[in-house]
């Protein structure tokens, strides 16, 4: 039980009990044990994301800047990269952002209690970055202290914290008249308006660091409608052969869960 007396997740107690098997099976390798028990996982259900819509992102960005102008950055950055936030609170700017080539590097993460960690899989990404995300960092290089290795410090140069970053979001939320939107969500947008844009979802899983592809599958229902676009590239329609088939070429209509709006997208515009 948690300590409000809730019982956890079915996830977090399947993290431990694999940790526990792991544990388990380098005490019998060295030979501390003679067997090992088998672990059996709990039944997860499969959670639910919530994502901004375009429309929705678009609102947010332009809420931060109107409300919160030194968060502005932070959020495009955020919403375009798909970083984890304890990735963009440990981006340095002259190890990871590379504003001539347009890429930015992630080398490291942090977390309140082991400070500046290796990333979450162990592996350093490259990503590149579009080009509200390049001016928003042109932007954010001219706020910050001239001595800040960071590119978002917290306050008098600390490091910031993931909540204070929630409190901002909460806050931009309420003044973008959407729902609350918390830290990952800007990870989960990115995901999905890159599926939704078509891009493949290997690339994804590259962008955002995913150990396995199965974690990026999540976000494969939003791709509904591009492989039919995708297959009629090996015999495009002559104009007349077009025109017979307008009605399978209606928009797509993608919700956001929770969201309660629609938004008309052509995944490959």
């Amino acid at each position: 039980m948690t300590r409000r007396g809730k019982p956890y997740n079915p996830n977090t107690v399947n993290k431990h009990l694999k940790l526990l098997a792991r544990i388990l099976r380098v005490a019998r390798k060295w030979k501390l044990i003679s067997d090992v028990p088998e672990v059996g996982l709990l039944k997860a259900r499969k959670t639910d994301f919530d994502f901004l819509t375009f429309e929705e992102a678009d609102a947010f960005i332009a809420a931060a800047k109107q409300h919160v102008p030194h968060w502005h950055p932070f959020v495009v950055v955020a919403l375009r990269t798909g970083l984890r936030v304890g990735e963009l609170i440990a981006l340095r700017w002259r190890e990871d952002v590379d504003l001539v080539r347009g890429r930015v590097t992630v080398q490291q993460s942090y977390n309140p209690h082991n400070g500046f960690t290796s990333t979450k899989n162990d592996k350093i990404r490259e990503l590149p970055l579009t080009w509200d995300a390049i001016a928003a960092l042109e932007a954010q290089r001219e706020f910050v202290d001239v001595d800040s290795e960071l590119v978002f410090p917290g306050a008098d140069g600390e490091v910031l914290s993931a909540n204070k970053t929630n409190e901002v979001l909460a806050e931009i939320s309420e003044a973008a008249g959407i729902r609350r939107i918390h830290n990952h969500c800007t990870r989960h947008s990115f995901a999905s308006h890159a599926v939704m844009r078509g891009i493949p979802i290997r690339q994804v899983q590259e962008w955002l660091g995913h150990g396995s592809i199965v974690v990026t599958m999540r976000y494969t229902h939003l791709a509904h409608g591009i492989g039919d676009d995708l297959i009629r590239r090996l015999a495009p329609p002559t104009p007349d052969d077009a025109a017979k088939s307008q009605h399978i070429h209606s928009p797509q209509i993608w919700r956001s869960p929770n969201s309660g709006s629609q938004t008309p997208i052509d995944p490959l515009n």
